[in-house]
């Protein structure tokens, strides 16, 4: 299944003259800058209500306007993997479970009482 075979549901949030790509917005990851004018114009289609319908294209980097209007945007790359991929930060813990339960059996046979463990029978 490639990236356009599925939608994902993005919220578009203006706060501040910052965008914000909604999951991944976490401690700042998905939030883009655009230029002052852009956001003014954003925010003006905001206020046409329903009838505002944004398009956010991430592989493009591009929004939509009602007019037909095409924004241009730049967004990190590993951000945008992000997006793409719906990690947040606990996402990301949980792609390197394998390195982390050989950390902690590392660390087990070394520092056994960190972890509760005693030795018997000596």
């Amino acid at each position: 299944m490639g990236r356009r075979d599925f939608a994902v549901p993005a919220a578009l949030a203006i706060v501040t003259g910052v965008l914000s790509l909604a999951p991944t917005a976490v401690a700042g990851r998905g939030a883009i800058a655009p230029p002052q004018a852009v956001v003014d114009q954003l925010m003006d289609d905001a206020g046409k209500g329903a009838n505002a319908v944004l398009t956010i294209d991430l592989d493009k980097q591009t929004i939509s306007r009602p007019d037909g209007e095409v924004v241009h945007f730049e967004i990190d790359p590993f951000r945008k993997h992000c997006l793409f991929n719906g990690l947040d930060d606990i996402g990301l813990t949980e792609q390197k479970g394998s390195e982390i339960a050989a950390y902690e059996q590392k660390a087990r046979l070394q520092r056994p009482w960190v972890f509760g463990m005693t030795q018997t029978g000596t």
